[in-house]
């Protein structure tokens, strides 16, 4: 009867031996007070003064090729730059005509056109929100990184907030008691219930590896945001290599896009003429709907560089050299065109002639019938 129990205990050792990191995390699962977590993520969000990112989205569905590239870059407390472009297999992001520059710096933010070299200047009260869209941006909500202290974090209507400082303070976030494990990284989860869910690996400088956004009436699953490929860029300080964002509609059927990290740079290796706008020559201000002036002197090579850009968008062939055949062509065209125009012209003379000539139907008022004389 001892032979099996010696067996098993021989199979357990065993096991544990072949799993080791199954071992370490059933060991290693650190759990954390509320305020021990809102003290790591200030500490970790404390080492971040600017920041700089440059990725591609793409979908795996689209047979066209096509993504979206951006750069966007902040440093605290007041500067922010972002470049939206798009491309395709055959494109490149940089000749898209459409694309847009936002520098802000302080109180005062430029958007730009490039490829119109036009711009305009405005206003932006340092306790705003940043301009249209911009607080919609991805990055915001997937590193969970917000640079700018006065600003209104974005949120939606159900108190969701994008950065993780706030989330970490607001009342309407719980901290789970038993953390989780994402591909080997022990995670705390912040939640608000029914709303939001959100991994955070406080061992790795409070990286954001997941985050799940809900229905607040249905409490079905809206989004799905997971980063991978981490790496420590600066003492404390680890980033992404890639995002996967899952955006699940009413009919439960979801599409899936992918996020490339192109290049990361934090602090000292962000530069500081990034967030200084420089208008290209030639450039164009616009200071209203109908208000526009040229203010960059120069801007000699639009024209060529147009040029350039329909010569590398569009494949206009050749004109081929000229043949006999192709000179015998060219002269029964032009004898078509100048026999088709003499038609016009005689035509639209006899038509005007016949309306220069009197109608039998007109009277002369010269020749009117005298009147009538009644009978006495």
């Amino acid at each position: 009867m001892k032979a099996p129990l010696i067996s098993a205990s021989w199979i357990w050792v065993a096991v544990a031996s072949l799993c080791p990191a199954a071992s370490a995390l059933a060991d290693d699962s650190p759990r954390l007070t509320p305020e021990q977590f809102r003290q790591c993520v200030v500490t970790s969000l404390a080492k971040i003064q600017a920041w700089h990112v440059e990725y591609e989205s793409t979908r795996g569905t689209d047979s066209q090729g096509r993504y979206i590239h951006r750069v966007v870059a902040a440093r605290q407390p007041d500067k922010f730059f972002h470049w939206s472009t798009h491309g395709t297999r055959t494109t490149d992001w940089r000749d898209d005509p459409f694309q847009q520059r936002l520098t802000l710096a302080g109180t005062q933010g430029v958007i730009e056109r490039p490829f119109h070299r036009q711009f305009r200047i405005f206003p932006l009260p340092d306790q705003d929100p940043l301009p249209g869209t911009m607080p919609e941006e991805f990055v915001f909500l997937a590193l969970g990184w917000w640079p700018f202290p006065k600003r209104p974090c974005p949120s939606n209507s159900e108190g969701i907030v994008t950065g993780l400082q706030s989330i970490s303070i607001s009342g309407k976030y719980r901290l789970v008691p038993t953390p989780e494990a994402i591909e080997g990284r022990w995670c705390q989860i912040l939640e608000a219930p029914g709303r939001e869910r959100v991994w955070i690996d406080c061992n790795h400088g409070c990286a954001l590896l997941r985050r799940e956004l809900f229905d607040p009436k249905t409490g079905t699953l809206l989004q799905r945001i997971e980063s991978t490929g981490h790496r420590e860029i600066q003492p404390g300080i680890w980033v992404p290599s890639a995002f996967r964002n899952r955006i699940i509609n009413a009919q439960a059927e979801s599409a899936e896009s992918t996020l490339k990290i192109l290049n990361f740079s934090i602090n000292e290796q962000v530069r500081d003429d990034l967030f200084v706008f420089h208008p290209l020559p030639g450039s164009i201000q616009s200071k209203g709907e109908e208000s526009a002036k040229q203010v960059v002197p120069g801007g000699t090579d639009y024209l060529d560089g147009l040029v350039d850009w329909i010569n590398r968008l569009y494949d206009f062939r050749r004109i081929p050299p000229q043949t006999a055949d192709s000179r015998t062509e060219a002269w029964i065209e032009y004898c078509v065109i100048v026999i088709g125009g003499l038609f016009l012209i005689t035509r639209r003379l006899r038509q005007y002639r016949s309306q220069q000539t009197p109608r039998d139907d007109v009277r002369d008022p010269s020749r009117a019938d005298p009147p009538e004389v009644p009978n006495s």
